[in-house]
């Protein structure tokens, strides 16, 4: 695959901020003051008065649909008898809203919509999302307290666990971007994380990306610190060998402190579901904090 056609995959599937997922007009605002929980998928909406506020938020949560996000990944699909669905939290603090976290879970399409009661929860930091999460990241969201997040008492304890594909190498590709991306889906302010990653199909100092303003790194070479070499190649690729299929790519993320990371996936071949690590290997002078 040659370097224009890739940047112009990785550049289709990696949907950024709010255009998938976050879908219906400005961030909300709840109050986690009240314990209030969103349900999508034409769920109810509990434990929340009868204001235009109110509404808004309705309307806005009853727009996501986390099986849209996977649409976007042609090679991928959902395996027979699941579905995903999403239970973001939102949450203030007084009258200042400090953003939200995304919830997506994969359970069974004759499953029903359980009521706050019947759902367990969990940590904000017991959530499986795989990339490094710096708890400072989301402190804003905890200043009013633990966050505690609806698991679905059927859910599956990985979303990846539901997904298919069609076996080819770029549907290992589209596996590990769509587990990052729906981690985030219905993220904002101080939920997001994943968000501020750039993938990186070149060397982020002469290949044309498309940053926004915040995000272009630090152009000066010599004020990064390297903690790996420098790779020849900052391509993403996709590597079989015996049963086992290799993902590496690199990204570049500005919050907190500039970085770079390398990522590397391992898959079984024939299973979606996957290991990962990930390690950073340059830092830049700028940041980037909410």
């Amino acid at each position: 695959m040659d370097e224009q056609t890739l940047h112009r995959k990785i550049e289709e599937y990696q949907i950024r901020s709010m255009k998938w997922k976050v879908k219906g007009g400005p961030s909300p605002y709840c109050g986690s003051e009240v314990g209030e929980y969103f349900y999508t998928d034409k769920a109810l909406l509990t434990k929340l008065e009868d204001t235009e506020r109110h509404n808004h938020i309705k309307l806005h949560f009853e727009s996501l649909d986390p099986m849209s996000l996977l649409a976007a990944f042609p090679s991928l699909h959902i395996k027979k008898g699941f579905v995903l669905r999403a239970y973001p939290y939102y949450t203030l603090m007084g009258d200042d809203y400090l953003g939200g976290v995304g919830n997506v879970w994969a359970v069974p399409v004759s499953s029903s919509i359980p009521n706050p009661e019947e759902c367990e929860t969990i940590d904000l930091f017991e959530l499986h999302r795989p990339f490094p999460i710096d708890n400072s990241c989301l402190d804003g969201l905890t200043m009013d307290g633990p966050v505690r997040l609806l698991r679905p008492p059927d859910a599956l304890d990985n979303i990846m666990e539901a997904i298919e594909g069609d076996g080819t190498l770029d549907s290992y590709l589209s596996a590990s971007i769509f587990a990052r991306e729906i981690a985030e889906y219905g993220a904002d302010c101080h939920g997001v994380i994943w968000s501020e990653h750039t993938i990186l199909v070149g060397d982020p100092w002469t290949y044309t990306h498309n940053w926004s303003d915040e995000c272009e790194p630090s152009k000066n070479t010599k004020e990064w610190k390297w903690l790996d070499h420098p790779p020849s190649d900052w391509r993403p690729s996709v590597v079989s060998s015996g049963e086992v299929i290799t993902v590496n790519f690199y990204t570049y993320s500005p919050l907190l402190q500039e970085t770079i990371y390398r990522y590397t996936d391992l898959y079984k071949i024939g299973s979606y579901k996957f290991e990962w690590d990930v390690k950073i290997i340059a830092e830049g002078p700028a940041s980037l904090v909410f």
